[in-house]
């Protein structure tokens, strides 16, 4: 199996080169100025085509026609003319139900695959996408998202004009996986296919979408982070750290420092803790207080530390060292004092999670010393 790739250097095309390089897929770039005789050979080696070419603004009207139908209607007379039966997916917009140039341009060249694929026998899968986001979209070209998060990460206006609007996405991943699935479908001749999207559209109001992103945005003043691993929120949040600029790579935190070492919080999650790190000079000691119901899970990325507990009520102690070369987890347990003690000669450092956010409000830790 061989696939001719259309507009390879756009968004999508980019996503799936990639996504093809992956499995193993070999493929061949069609450029909009190839001269398709002159690669003749090449061109009729493949099975399937995925048409990705397209223009969906341009200051010449007459553009619309000339990429998104003639270019079209010229790859397919070349497979008809040369009487190669394929299997032709064209990237379409749901704008081709409405009466816009680019719309309209669309359209007629979804009809003439229709014919084509009578005419020559082929299989034809027309895309109407919705709105694709992702990484590698363009801001201030046709993606909304792809400008609301370059604008709201460089502190930029945003107009809206309607924020209840419904917006239905797909997510780039989500659709060249849908595409590569599709090529690998029993092929049925004169047949049009229009794919279903319904397990992976979102349909999310633009208001939400920019609530969203401003939160996400906010993680460089508070440290919180939004639940971000899963479905619309897992692809949002990939696609808006995507838009960030080399400066945005490195970001600074704050760190509460003395003579025992320093304090350094990284992340404050929404409903699953927190994550910090501290340091620990040679022979100093940090902690000596107790939790109700907030616990730590302490992790020892360098040096050697010794944990010292006393149950609070019955004032057993015992005590556990640990070295960075254990990977273990030690549990401060609520309910037992503890504290760290650096026995190594060089700074400890330990990383550290906690099943609550810190709320000075509401403080669950007492002081007791061991």
């Amino acid at each position: 199996m061989k696939i001719l790739i259309t507009g390879i250097s756009g968004f999508i095309g980019k996503n799936l080169k990639l996504k093809a390089k992956e499995e193993g897929i070999n493929f061949l770039a069609l450029k909009r100025n190839s001269n398709l005789d002159k690669n003749k050979k090449k061109i009729l080696d493949c099975d399937i085509v995925i048409h990705l070419a397209g223009i969906n603004r341009t200051k010449k009207k007459i553009d619309f026609d000339k990429v998104n139908f003639l270019y079209t209607k010229k790859i397919s007379n070349f497979f008809l003319r040369n009487k190669k039966k394929i299997h032709f997916i064209y990237a379409s917009s749901t704008q081709a139900a409405s009466n816009s140039l680019y719309g309209k341009s669309k359209k007629k060249a979804e009809n003439f695959l229709k014919n084509f694929a009578k005419k020559n026998q082929s299989m034809v899968s027309i895309y109407r996408m919705p709105g694709i986001f992702g990484k590698w979209c363009k801001p201030n070209y046709n993606s909304f998202i792809a400008t609301a998060c370059h604008n709201i990460i460089n502190n930029k206006t945003l107009k809206i004009f309607d924020g209840n609007k419904k917006l239905e996405l797909i997510h780039i991943d989500d659709l060249i996986n849908h595409i590569l699935k599709n090529i690998k479908k029993k092929f049925y001749e004169n047949n049009i296919y229009y794919p279903d999207f319904k397990n992976i559209v979102y349909k999310k109001s633009v208001n939400s979408i920019i609530d969203k992103l401003k939160k996400f945005n906010s993680y460089k003043n508070d440290l919180k982070i939004e639940e971000v691993g899963l479905k619309f929120n897992r692809a949002l949040y990939s696609t808006f750290i995507s838009h960030y600029k080399k400066k945005d790579f490195k970001e600074k935190l704050l760190a509460h420092s003395d003579s025992r070492g320093s304090f350094v919080e990284i992340m404050k999650t929404k409903s699953s803790g927190q994550f910090s790190y501290i340091t620990i000079k040679p022979k100093q000691i940090r902690g000596n207080h107790y939790h109700h119901t907030k616990l730590e899970k302490f992790i020892v990325l360098r040096g050697k530390v010794k944990f010292n507990f006393k149950n609070v009520d019955t004032n057993k102690k015992f005590s556990l060292k640990v070295a960075d070369k254990d990977h273990s987890v030690i549990t401060t347990v609520p309910g037992w004092s503890h504290n760290i003690e650096n026995i190594s000669n060089i700074d400890s450092i330990l990383l550290i999670w906690a099943n609550e956010v810190f709320d000075k409000k509401k403080i669950d830790t007492i002081r007791m010393s061991i």
